[in-house]
């Protein structure tokens, strides 16, 4: 998905300001967070950020694994 893009932005030769360079860069990831939600919507919201996973603590019995399709719908 970035990749196409990413090649068309030649390495920095510096003909260019630093600024400008790095501002091409994070239009084309910034444009990919736009793709992301467009297909987490298209998908009823199953995506989910890893922050939000349960741990598993090892040293607990009652913690299940969270390897299971189950726990990673929110």
């Amino acid at each position: 998905m970035l990749a196409p893009d990413l090649r068309q932005v030649s390495n920095y030769t510096g003909k260019e300001t630093p600024d400008k360079y790095i501002q091409k860069i994070t239009n084309i990831f910034e444009s990919a967070g736009a793709i992301i939600t467009a297909a987490n919507n298209a998908n009823a919201n199953i995506f989910i950020d890893v922050q939000k996973l349960p741990v598993n603590n090892l040293y607990k019995s009652d913690n299940p694994a969270i390897n299971l399709p189950t726990t990673f719908m929110v």
